[in-house]
């Protein structure tokens, strides 16, 4: 097809070709010559094994998040699970084995390893707010926090108004069940399937009603996916972790054969290209099956159009508190310590909240704060009772735990 050609068209990986890549026609735009050169990606998981024979000089640059919430710019990323080293061989490794699964092995990652111990929230928003500043087209966040909470959503809505394609899983809890940040509005949100193109029975969803699916966009495959291990070898995993892998590394292939689309054009042809799911399965997915091939031919055909005014987000729920920070707030003693995420609506409404808190104090223990999104995020160690104030600002527009559920 015209669609996919180029100039020069590079070999295409060998190997035996992964059923991932051959059902989502990501082999197609390889033996077109699309394979991620140029193109910057983003990873926020448990970290990399970048002496992993597929995986060298893979990662550009690196960073790592203490349990403290402390990011060291460092090439000291071992990943203690394997999760991320899996994640980071199906956005960019090379044949291993004998085997390809690399969606887009000419492109380089930005890593930051946040997950795996300590206050986990307070490290994802660290590593977003390091990605900021990182030349990225796209940002795989292969992670779900059980929580409905919007603390994510200022740092993604920047992220993405810095022209990042940001993709998530919805989760592997089952038909209704969802997890942040695949619920997200500035969010790709990616459930799995397997090579039978059948959905997988842990695949999540977020719903308005029994039937209309709002989350996930896509449906990319995620079953018995092989790929690296940290050991050096390849291991299979499963779940919507890897299909929003493949969505992610799709999503660089588009940014390098068209380099001038914007990210709402990248996200626009991927969903409207989809292939939709048959009727009784349209609950579990909004737009239906990754389809690499119809998404180039879109976006080459929507690129160069009037593009559509995008839709503004729903913005932040005015003064949400998460129901754990409640039940600390309510049974803790006015002395104990408490670690909060507090989302203002601007750094100047921060400041004044603070300040006067702060003032409050008086001879007491000084609050401890860790400003991120130039000030705009707080994430605060203080007393009880000066959570309490806090929580009262005018401009508060997010409360949260420092600790919760993940997976």
């Amino acid at each position: 097809m015209a669609v996919l050609s180029r100039d020069a068209i590079p070999t295409p990986p060998p190997g035996a070709i992964s059923w991932a890549l051959e059902s989502s026609g990501v082999a197609r735009l390889h033996e077109a010559g699309w394979l991620g050169a140029g193109v910057g990606i983003g990873l926020l998981d448990s970290g990399v094994a970048t002496r992993h024979p597929a995986l060298i000089g893979k990662v550009c640059a690196s960073a790592s998040v203490a349990p403290n919430g402390r990011l060291a710019v460092t090439a000291d990323i071992d990943d203690e699970t394997g999760h991320g080293t899996h994640i980071a061989a199906i956005l960019v490794g090379d044949t291993h084995e004998g085997q390809r699964f690399g969606i887009a092995p000419e492109a380089q990652l930005v890593v930051a390893r946040v997950l795996e111990h300590g206050d986990v929230i307070e490290r994802i928003l660290a590593g977003l707010d390091w990605m900021l500043t990182q030349a990225i087209k796209v940002l795989c966040l292969p992670f779900g926090i059980r929580s409905s909470s919007p603390v994510l959503d200022p740092l993604l809505e920047a992220l993405r108004e810095n022209d990042a394609l940001i993709v998530a899983p919805i989760g592997n809890d089952g038909i209704g069940q969802s997890r942040i940040p695949g619920r997200s509005d500035a969010v790709l949100s990616v459930g799995a399937h397997d090579d039978q193109f059948a959905l997988a029975c842990d695949s999540g969803s977020l719903n308005d009603g029994p039937y209309d699916c709002v989350k996930p966009d896509l449906i990319a495959p995620g079953a018995a996916i092989r790929a690296c291990a940290p050991d050096g070898g390849l291991q299979t995993l499963s779940g919507t972790s890897m299909a929003c892998a493949h969505v992610a590394g799709v999503g660089a292939l588009l940014r390098q054969a068209v380099p001038e689309a914007t990210v709402d054009q990248v996200t626009r042809c991927l969903q409207l290209s989809a292939k939709p799911l048959d009727e009784s399965q349209s609950h579990r997915g909004r737009h239906g099956y990754l389809d690499a091939v119809r998404a180039l031919s879109r976006l080459r055909s929507l690129v160069g159009e009037a593009s559509e005014p995008r839709a503004e987000p729903r913005g932040l729920r005015r003064s949400w508190c998460d129901s754990r920070l409640q039940r600390l707030l309510r049974d803790s003693h006015d002395e104990a310590w408490l670690k909060s995420v507090l989302v203002f609506a601007d750094r100047e409404a921060a400041e004044v909240a603070l300040d006067s808190a702060t003032r409050r104090l008086r001879a007491e223990p000084r609050i401890r704060c860790k400003p991120l999104l130039n000030g705009r995020i707080q994430i605060v160690l203080a007393p009880v009772k000066i959570h309490r104030q806090l929580l009262a600002a005018p401009a508060l527009q997010v409360a949260n735990a420092v600790d919760v559920d993940w997976v």
